[in-house]
């Protein structure tokens, strides 16, 4: 079986014009796959294919020469008021037998039609396409016609208005010119971009007699883009995003990436607490406290989905809906929330299943598996739908305790749309019975009579790591593409093109080819590279290899690490791909280029992989730095790495080795520590040459990590007194690193929660000094003994009380803000801003909402001096963590009184 066209094998005849206006009889066969695509070195005779390459054949009956010995043969002929997709189906196929031959044919509307070359590609809905029969106005969504004459050749499709780059758009003429160039051509898109256009060379292009409609079996074929944009400037630069954007679309498109049915399902009762807690709390889970609703404020919530009053009003918000788009009839959404269904109540209970002994497979902890519940809810909206449609379709996600396969033998049927989400977890690699667990739960699911789709979180995984895992993912694949697959999901698109791009292709390549043989496929990957396929196929299968050899080492590693394998895996990217595995890695590529290096374009794809693996590496390295790995890297030497990283990012935008801009997303997620920390070696001056001695003992209270500059001369002394202080359950120790002007390792060490120790060491030169200090889940009191020394940060973490804290406004600054953010409403606090006269400026605090900002006008003789800040309890709550984020206008030093503050020296 195939994903992509009609599996069903049936005959029917119809009547064809062909020369001097003849009527041929004709029988149509439309088969349940493709006949494999025909060869590049020579003319080959399969299942009715011929292609001519390198030398002339003797064309089949009816079939049709596009171009032959560098000369057009043919015109492409559009409708003459063509449509958008048509226009844009011309254009790519102009585009991809330009570069199989080197000629570009011409495209002329149909009333202009020269008389020379006589042969004719008619594309859409032309008037030829409708005298040889095709019948638009009955063609199922999303079809596709190929059609030969004796002179002329029909590529025509169901389309309809709107650009044809949108998944939203059906373009089913544009589907059928990708379906001449992937069968009869052999082109191959690899990666986005030109250089990931694989288009034989040919001499000869002829398509062979051909009269075949295709339609896809899936209604959705879907891998969500990831295109967000990252917080920071790590990522891509705004024209570099744009480029990046379009050609992935390009690239999706190709792969027939859309849709024939609108579908709009996804979290459906998020904002119903809100809207309808009040009135109704018996539509919502029942808590074992015998409360309805959230279990704590603004928690997430399952709905009471077995009360009938709730699945009306699901109905009643559909018709709604529909009535208000123009009385197009969407499908009712029944996707519980983003959380597992939980709700207690006799109703509920009654309707689960019974329960399966699951927990060495997918562990439920101490939730029921609720498959049942959530089974029995969505047929109930479908049958309350289909008293007003008989067609209405639901949709509904097996996720969380209610993913596993029912075990009641309830009966579903095809108007129920179950997406399979297995979660949490369920990354490549798996083990065996893991694999087999996953797919009997399909199996199970779809022998209740739903209609199934797939909708995994699985690419979200690996960061920029060669994480290789494409025959693992197409075993799964096709197991469900044979039993019963309507439709994909993917969510979502990382974009790691160069570093793992057989999973990315087979991700693609599997929706239009379900049915190939795994080896067939990747086989079609490697032989783009030319006379390096096989280095490049040993080079990912080494990579494969070292992803299977221990499956437990990404989950592992993440355990560890106590972050999101998914938004946090550059946390432990260093850690699951350590710089000893990167070496062989390389030298098969260098092997690679070597091979490659009198065949211009598999040099330039094999250089491609070695930038994807170089970013990896780099990206690697920069994890481990930010994870301490390496206490003798400075702060600042990480942060030049950093920059290192980020250059090449620039230099390398426009060859897409990967999506940049999710990079540096998951960076922003993995290295939230580092957020409040900002010197970057910049130098520093003392704000006032003379310092009064300390009063009392101040102290920064921290959490977390965070910096500490001093700006000393040769021969002078740093100073300071570190007290660690448990916070609840935590008692880690502190750990402080001092670094010096030239990024050395000057001390370090540990200090036992409830202990207090003092660092003092001799400046060997003169310049600034660095401590970093990790508190991780404990507190740091840290007193800064130099004279001139603040702490940095931008946007620093912090706990419970501390001193003032004392910053610079520089001159001409006429207004400034500062944040405060806690996890409120339970932990809250106060912010008071003071001039340098002591005069209260402003004040915030946090309570309903976590964060509040204070904004100040800076009067005349106030700027170019320091300011302070207060950090106090506030009316309601307790005071614990909180954060400061401090105007970007404002250098990011602190210190404990104004005469100590340092600044930048410019």
């Amino acid at each position: 079986m195939t994903t992509w066209i009609d599996s069903r094998v049936r005959l029917a005849s119809h009547r064809d014009r062909r020369d001097g206006g003849e009527t041929v009889e004709r029988s149509e066969k439309r088969t349940s796959g493709f006949p494999a695509a025909c060869g590049v070195a020579k003319s080959l005779l399969l299942a009715g294919c011929v292609l001519a390459t390198g030398w002339h054949a003797v064309p089949a009956w009816g079939a049709v020469t596009l171009i032959a010995d560098g000369r057009a043969q043919a015109v492409i002929v559009l409708p003459d008021e063509p449509s958008a997709v048509e226009r844009y189906a011309a254009e790519e196929l102009v585009y991809h037998l330009d570069k199989a031959t080197g000629v570009r044919l011409s495209i002329v509307a149909e009333a202009d039609v020269p008389a020379d070359p006589s042969a004719r590609i008619y594309l859409g809905r032309t008037q030829a396409a409708v005298r040889a029969g095709v019948e638009f106005d009955t063609l199922p969504r999303e079809a596709l016609v190929l059609r030969s004459l004796s002179d002329a050749l029909i590529v025509a499709g169901e389309d309809t208005g709107g650009d044809p780059l949108l998944d939203t758009t059906r373009c089913g003429t544009l589907w059928g010119v990708y379906e001449l160039l992937d069968r009869f051509l052999g082109v191959r898109w690899l990666w986005p971009g030109d250089l990931g256009v694989h288009v034989p060379m040919h001499r000869v292009v002829t398509i062979p007699d051909i009269d075949e409609t295709i339609v896809p079996t899936m209604i959705r074929r879907r891998v969500r883009d990831g295109l967000g944009r990252p917080a920071t400037a790590a990522g891509l630069t705004a024209d570099g995003s744009k480029q990046y954007a379009r050609a992935q679309r390009v690239f999706q498109r190709r792969h027939r990436m859309g849709s024939s049915v609108p579908l709009t399902y996804g979290h459906a009762f998020e904002s119903w607490w809100e809207r309808y807690g009040d009135e109704h709390p018996e539509w919502f889970q029942l808590l074992a406290d015998g409360r309805r609703g959230p279990a704590t404020p603004n928690a997430r919530f399952s709905m009471c989905v077995s009360d009938p009053d709730f699945q009306r009003h699901v109905i009643d918000q559909w018709q709604r809906a529909s009535a208000g788009d123009g009385g197009i009839r969407r499908n009712v959404n029944g996707c519980e929330n983003d959380i597992s269904g939980l709700c207690l109540c006799e109703r509920c209970l009654a309707w689960d299943g019974p329960q399966p002994e699951l927990t060495d497979i997918y562990p439920l902890g101490d939730r029921r598996m609720v498959s049942d519940r959530y089974a029995r809810f969505w047929l109930a909206l479908q049958q309350l739908a289909a008293e007003e449609d008989p067609e209405a379709r639901v949709v509904g996600y097996a996720y969380f305790n209610y993913y596993p396969a029912p075990t009641s033998g309830i009966r579903l049927n095809r108007n129920l749309l179950v997406g399979m989400c297995p979660w949490p977890g369920w990354w490549y690699p798996r083990t065996d019975r893991q694999q087999q667990w996953l797919k009997q739960q399909w199996d199970g699911w779809s022998a209740t009579g739903a209609s199934m789709f797939l909708r995994p979180n699985y690419f979200l995984d690996s960061y920029t790591m060669p994480h290789i895992f494409a025959r693992q993912f197409a075993d799964e694949f096709q197991h469900y593409a044979r039993h019963g697959m309507i439709a994909t999901d993917f969510d979502s698109l990382t974009g790691q093109w160069a570093a793992q791009g057989t999973n990315l292709y087979l991700l693609f390549r599997l929706h239009t080819r379900a049915q190939q043989p795994v080896d067939g496929l990747l086989a079609e990957y490697y032989s783009a590279f030319g006379p390096a396929a096989e280095h490049v196929r040993r080079y990912f299968e080494t990579w494969e290899a070292y992803a299977m050899s221990d499956r437990d080492r990404f989950d592992r590693a993440q355990r560890e690490a106590g972050v999101s394998r998914y938004r946090s895996f550059a946390a432990f990217a260093h850690v699951v791909f350590p710089d000893e595995v990167f070496p062989p890695a390389e030298a098969i590529l260098r092997k690679a280029s070597e091979a490659a290096a009198d065949d211009p374009v598999s040099a330039a794809r094999v250089e491609y992989l070695r930038l994807g693996l170089e970013h990896a590496r780099m990206c690697r390295r920069v994890a481990a730095a930010n994870a301490g790995a390496d206490r003798t890297l400075s702060p600042v030497a990480v942060r030049r790495l950093r920059e290192q990283l980020v250059a090449f990012r620039r230099a390398t935008e426009g060859q897409f080795v990967a999506n940049y801009d999710h990079c540096a997303s998951v960076e922003e997620s993995s290295w939230k520590a580092i957020q409040g920390r900002s010197y970057d070696g910049e130098v520093l001056r003392a704000l006032s040459p003379e310092v009064a001695p300390l009063e009392g003992e101040p102290g920064f209270s921290i959490r977390h990590e965070a910096e500490f500059v001093a700006v000393l001369g040769a021969g002078e002394r740093f100073g300071a007194r570190i007290a660690a202080r448990r916070v609840g359950r935590a008692e880690g120790p502190v750990e402080w690193l001092l670094y010096g002007p030239d990024d050395q390792l000057l001390g370090h060490g540990q200090i036992a929660v409830d202990r207090t120790e003092r660092i003092d060491a001799v400046a060997p030169a003169a310049g600034a000094y660095l401590l970093v200090v990790r508190s991780g889940q404990s507190r740091a009191l840290v007193t800064l003994l130099s004279p001139h020394a603040a702490m940095v940060g931008q946007s620093p973490r912090m706990i419970s009380q501390a001193s003032p804290m004392f910053f610079y406004v520089p001159a001409g600054t006429t207004r400034f803000q500062i944040s405060l953010e806690s996890p409120a409403p339970g932990e809250t606090a106060r912010l008071r801003i003071l001039d340098p006269e002591g005069r209260e400026a402003a004040a915030v605090q946090t309570g309903e909402q976590p964060e509040s900002t204070a904004r100040v006008e800076v009067p005349t003789g106030t700027a170019d001096r320091a300011w302070q800040i207060r950090v106090e309890r506030a009316d309601r709550g307790v005071l614990e963590d909180y954060s400061l984020t401090l105007d970007a206008a404002l250098p990011p030093y602190w210190a404990h009184a104004a005469d100590r503050l340092v600044v930048p020296a410019r």
